[in-house]
């Protein structure tokens, strides 16, 4: 449940300074992470321990807290240089630890938001399908590119949709039965990755989507939903986690291939040294 729907839901169960404090919270939303305590205190004309509690029962540590989760939220719906005018809450001097430290924090985010039974549905999906599209648009094309790498090494039959100006229409007759589409949004999402996913849901098609959260617009038509956080300190998304849970998914679709993939795997190797792509090292040259 995203910050806004706390707060509605919220607003249906409390009355009195409390109830104030949220509808206030609710009715000036984006201005919450440029606010001061005080300032709330004296706009909403209750005191500070009153706004503290709310924000506690609200299921935050504190209005600090609170804060860096609105901004998350209000940041999400920004364009990159929309965020470059806006001052970050408690950005310290120290911005490399801090993002290091951030990025830290979204892997361990996405460990917890993603159940083992949910990775070996959806690892179990991609390793039977007879077809694997893969696609992600913008910000998220960094992970279907990785994704991609990864998968073709283990098996047969994967198509990244990003690559060679691909159109997606021309694939939806064949993204039906047992074939599977991988696709991964965050906000702001892109409306071509939701429309196919719904397409391919449509079709009787299998979805496997990677996204920000349960309210995210792919996860209705998705067959097993993955979910990371994507929030950074900079004016764009951070991909850190993301590729972090991907990297977990395949991991979990190599062992469920055993020895398909490990064969698929050598016959890529042997192909790459038949044709010298790698640089070869001072070892075996001598």
């Amino acid at each position: 449940m995203n910050v806004q729907d706390l707060l509605r839901e919220y607003l249906t169960k409390t009355r009195g300074a409390k109830n104030l404090v949220a509808a206030f919270f609710l009715a000036n939303f984006d201005d919450i992470p440029m606010l001061t305590l005080e300032e709330v205190s004296l706009r909403v004309k209750v005191s500070l321990s009153t706004i503290t509690r709310t924000t506690s029962e609200l299921g935050f540590h504190g209005f600090p807290d609170f804060q860096r989760q609105v901004w998350a939220s209000v940041k999400a719906r920004l364009a990159p240089s929309a965020r470059m005018g806006l001052k970050v809450p408690e950005m310290s001097e120290n911005v490399s630890n801090q993002s290091f430290q951030h990025d830290i924090e979204n892997v361990v985010q996405a460990s917890n938001m993603n159940t083992e039974s949910a990775m070996n549905q959806a690892a179990s999906l991609i390793a039977g399908a007879s077809r694997v599209y893969l696609l992600g648009i913008r910000t998220a094309s960094t992970l279907s590119s990785f994704f991609f790498y990864s998968l073709s090494k283990i098996r047969s039959q994967v198509y990244d949709l990003n690559a060679g100006g691909t159109c997606l229409i021309e694939h939806f007759l064949e993204m039906a039965g047992d074939s599977v589409l991988f696709a991964a949004s965050f906000p702001r999402y892109t409306k071509s990755t939701v429309e196919a996913a719904r397409e391919v849901c449509k079709r009787g098609g299998g979805v496997v989507s990677l996204t920000d959260s349960p309210s995210s617009p792919l996860v209705p038509y998705s067959k097993i939903a993955l979910y990371a956080p994507y929030d950074s300190v900079s004016y764009f998304n951070s991909m850190v986690a993301p590729l972090s849970a991907l990297n977990v998914l395949v991991v979990k679709i190599n062992a469920i291939l055993g020895r398909a993939g490990e064969s698929h795997l050598v016959k890529y190797e042997n192909l790459m040294d038949e044709w010298g792509a790698i640089v070869a090292s001072r070892n075996k040259q001598s």
